[in-house]
Order: structure tokens, then C-alpha cells, then sequence
């Protein structure tokens, strides 16, 4: 009798400690459920809070006149320009791979007689800058931002070319922040008129 009995306390106890286990499994479990739950809501509102500053960059660049809405990317894609500027100028240079951030194939021709090419492509002497590109029969004179160049490509006016005059602080290719509206103008016949402000 006292064997049997000793047989059954311990088979009590050992059934005692299989629950207490398996509760605290259970305890394990749901806490590492929690854990999991909280570090998805702690990941969403991470992402939320990149989309929110990815906006925010977004509506930054558009105010200071880097992106246009409607404005796509990569739109000079497959498309061949040509730009010709002198030996030394470096904010030719830039407005190159300002180009080719948007697609463009730029072809870079060197030259120290930029006032024949100006008037071979008829550049009106009075709103002339550093470089020129030559574009699908346009010209595009200076530092013209990425806007009107892609409104050019798209509406193909029946015009000579677009320009913006001088070398503007914050223009593509220019160091320094927009201090006043880009007025690009266009040509037609050296007959000159606002092709777009930004």
C-alpha cells in the first residue's frame, strides 16, 4: 500500500510540473505573439513616418522649382541632344548631367566660337548665355529648367528655340537658391514671347 501510494504522489507531481510547463509555454508563446504584434505596428508607423518625409521632400523640391507637377521622370528617355559650350565653362558641365538625370543622351561638342553657333542656330543676341543646345530642330539656350524642356518635347511648338537669358542663381546647373521666377522665353523668327514662367 505505502509503494502504491508513493507511486501515485509522484506520478501527481510529475503531472503538477507537465501544467506548470506548459503554462509557462503558453506565457512564452503570448508574449512573443505581443512582441511580434507591437514590432508590426512599431514597423508600420516607421513606414508611415518615411512616406511622410518622402512627401514632405517632395513638396520641398517643388517649391523650390526642382520637380513640376505632372512632371515625369526619366522624360528625355532614348531621346539624343547635343550641347555646345566652351573648354571652360563649368556650369555647362553641370547642366549636362542635370540632362542625363532626366534621360537625355548628351553629345558634348567643345568650341571657343560660341557666337557662330549661337547665330548659325538663331539665338537673339540680347538673351544669350553660356551654352547651347541644339534638340529635334530647337534650340535651348542656357540654363532652362527641366519643365520647359520637357513641355518643349512634348507640345513640339513651331518655334526656333527657348531660352533662359544670363546665368540665374538656383537655375539647373547653377549654385545657389532661386531668388526670382525663371522666364523662359521663345523664338520665333528673332520674334521673342513667354514660353513658360516657373
Amino acid at each position: 500500500m505505502k509503494k502504491n501510494a508513493i507511486i501515485a504522489i509522484i506520478i501527481f507531481a510529475l503531472a503538477g510540473l507537465g501544467f506548470y510547463f506548459i503554462g509557462k509555454t503558453g506565457d512564452i508563446r503570448g508574449v512573443e505573439d505581443r512582441s511580434k504584434t507591437e514590432n508590426n505596428q512599431v514597423g508600420g508607423l516607421q513606414a508611415e513616418d518615411r512616406q511622410t518625409e518622402n512627401d514632405q521632400a517632395e513638396a520641398n523640391q517643388a517649391e523650390n522649382g526642382q520637380i513640376e507637377s505632372g512632371q515625369i521622370a526619366d522624360f528625355g528617355a532614348g531621346q539624343k541632344i547635343v550641347i555646345y559650350k566652351s573648354q571652360s565653362c563649368g556650369c555647362c558641365v553641370n547642366y549636362v548631367k542635370e540632362l542625363e538625370g532626366w534621360g537625355f543622351d548628351v553629345k558634348i561638342e567643345m568650341t571657343e566660337d560660341m557666337d557662330a553657333v549661337k547665330e548659325k542656330y538663331g539665338v537673339p543676341i540680347e538673351k544669350q548665355s553660356c551654352h547651347t543646345v541644339v534638340f529635334n530642330g530647337y534650340f535651348i539656350e542656357g540654363h532652362v529648367p527641366m519643365e520647359a524642356v520637357e513641355k518643349l518635347l512634348k507640345e513640339k511648338p513651331e518655334i526656333d528655340g527657348i531660352g533662359l537669358p544670363r546665368m540665374p542663381a538656383g537655375a539647373p546647373g547653377m549654385p545657389g537658391e532661386k531668388i526670382a521666377p525663371y522666364e523662359v522665353y521663345q523664338s520665333v523668327d528673332g520674334a521673342l514671347s513667354e514660353f513658360l514662367t516657373i
